[in-house]
């Protein structure tokens, strides 16, 4: 953040209501409940014919749960309240009441709360993996599911770019289009029929789970990942079970999810307590993206089943004229916050300015490059906005070896400008 703002502002952060040490919310009464919770939840909605019924009863029992655990809090918990929080910190520090703020993905849902609620106030705003704010309000983003297929196909090109040994699924003469058909051949092979790869019963045992997760993670950062995740998939079609279990804990990612749910689920609009009338948005979910729709339609199941709703929500039309123009970033490669996502906020965030950053990963900070990490600096420091239809790229394949940081040189960066 020091480096993004330029290096002349103190940052200042804390953990908003629901998580950290603020109110947290505690959904499941010991953590083997979690563990049971997490081990019987199907990780999409038609990895078989009772998955989507077994997702809405498991949802249906958090969000009691829930409800039953945080009956004082559980209606604290929305942007709206976060939103005037925020304001009361600039307030305490009795400086000039003007807000600098950056945010990213649920953090620009909090940006465009702020501009709504606090136009006038607004100094300087960056928002990065932009949410589309009617559908976040609404419950169910079907947009965010635009960014899949293209950053799989771009993950595809950047292995066969890097080649082998730098990414193991280039071996072998492979070209973009034989490595598209293995991969989403192995997406369906899982899906339909498991992989056994040895005798342990906790991990061995290759289905959905263990290879959308790793698949999502890897996708949102790239950079990181990638020489790791190419080399777990080929170990999985190469049925090399000593490799895969080498792989997959660095790729096994667990996460309580009551906290996302306690924030996002008390923003939204929909609610219901029919099956049937979740059907047709699960059919749509899947219409957008096969294979990553149904990955991330039991979320969205768990808000429409939710039992509260935040107080104090912000129920107006999103737009704002804020004092000073916000810079809004977006990658088509970002798979869970596409640069479409951006365009749309832009719509109502008068003056705002779009700059696509073509980032394999979700967001900036997952995949940067130092045209956009420039961009921010510039804006932060001086107000200046990028010419429109800006283009900006990352600076490293993601094959490379590097990482993030080597893109966060303050250094260099401030010389340079």
């Amino acid at each position: 953040m020091l480096v993004t703002t330029g290096g002349q502002y103190d940052v200042i952060g804390f953990d908003p209501r629901g998580t950290g040490a603020t109110l947290p919310i505690n959904c499941y009464a010991t953590e083997a409940d979690f563990v049971r919770y997490d081990a019987l939840a199907p990780v999409g909605t038609n990895v078989s014919d009772t998955a989507l019924g077994n997702i809405w009863a498991l949802n249906q029992n958090i969000a009691q749960a829930c409800a039953e655990n945080n009956p004082e809090i559980i209606q604290l918990m929305g942007t709206a309240f976060l939103a005037r929080d925020i304001m009361q910190v600039v307030d305490s520090l009795e400086e000039d009441g003007l807000l600098r703020y950056f945010g990213h993905s649920y953090g620009t849902s909090v940006g465009q709360t702020l501009a709504a609620m606090f136009p006038n106030r607004v100094e300087r705003m960056v928002l990065d993996g932009v949410l589309n704010p009617f559908e976040y309000a609404a419950g169910w983003e079907y947009q965010a599911l635009e960014g899949s297929d293209p950053a799989i196909e771009q993950w595809i090109a950047s292995c066969i770019e890097a080649g082998y040994p730098a990414c193991d699924l280039a071996a072998d003469g492979a070209t973009q289009e034989s490595l598209h058909e293995k991969i989403y051949a192995l997406l369906d092979e899982v899906k339909y029929n498991p992989v056994n790869l040895g005798g342990n019963i906790t991990s061995d045992i290759v289905g959905p789970r263990q290879v959308f997760l790793p698949f999502d993670t890897m996708l949102r950062q790239a950079l990181v990942y990638s020489p790791l995740f190419a080399p777990y998939l080929q170990s999985i079609m190469d049925r090399n079970v000593t490799r895969y279990r080498q792989l997959y804990p660095f790729l096994n990612s667990v996460v309580d999810p009551s906290n996302s749910f306690a924030i996002h689920c008390g923003d939204t609009l929909h609610r219901t307590d029919s099956l049937e009338d979740i059907k047709p948005r699960v059919d749509q979910m899947r219409e957008k993206n096969e294979y990553w729709g149904q990955i991330f339609a039991p979320a969205y199941i768990a808000c429409s089943v939710w039992k509260a709703e935040s107080k104090g929500r912000y129920e107006g039309d999103w737009k704002a004229a804020t004092k000073n123009p916000a810079l809004l970033i977006g990658s088509p490669f970002d798979s869970r916050t596409p640069l479409s996502g951006a365009r749309i906020a832009a719509t109502v965030l008068e003056r705002s300015v779009v700059l696509q950053h073509n980032g394999q990963g979700h967001v900036v900070l997952n995949s940067p490059g130092q045209c956009a990490i420039k961009a921010m600096q510039a804006y932060f420091t001086n107000g200046t906005l990028p010419e429109l239809n800006t283009v900006c790229e990352q600076d490293f394949n993601i094959f490379s070896g590097q990482s993030p940081l080597d893109s966060y040189n303050l250094e260099s960066l401030v010389a340079s400008n």
